[in-house]
């Protein structure tokens, strides 16, 4: 679809997303393949930046700063 310059719609009930989704894909320019996406095997700072992106968020401390 051609893009279209915001706020030149009619609005309406016009879907805010496409009818039919696709693969959710997220594309991380590194330069260069990381080695391991685990982080029990990283040692490399390009693999420790994909570890990082993808799992900030899935834990969370305390207010103290506590794990448990």
């Amino acid at each position: 679809p051609a893009a279209v310059p915001a706020g030149t719609t009619s609005g309406g009930d016009a879907a805010a997303m496409p009818e039919e989704a696709g693969p959710n894909i997220v594309r991380y320019n590194l330069s260069t393949e990381p080695p391991t996406a685990d982080p029990a095997l990283s040692t490399d700072t390009t693999s420790s930046a994909v570890i990082r992106s993808t799992m900030v968020g899935l834990t969370k401390l305390n207010p103290d700063d506590s794990s448990a």
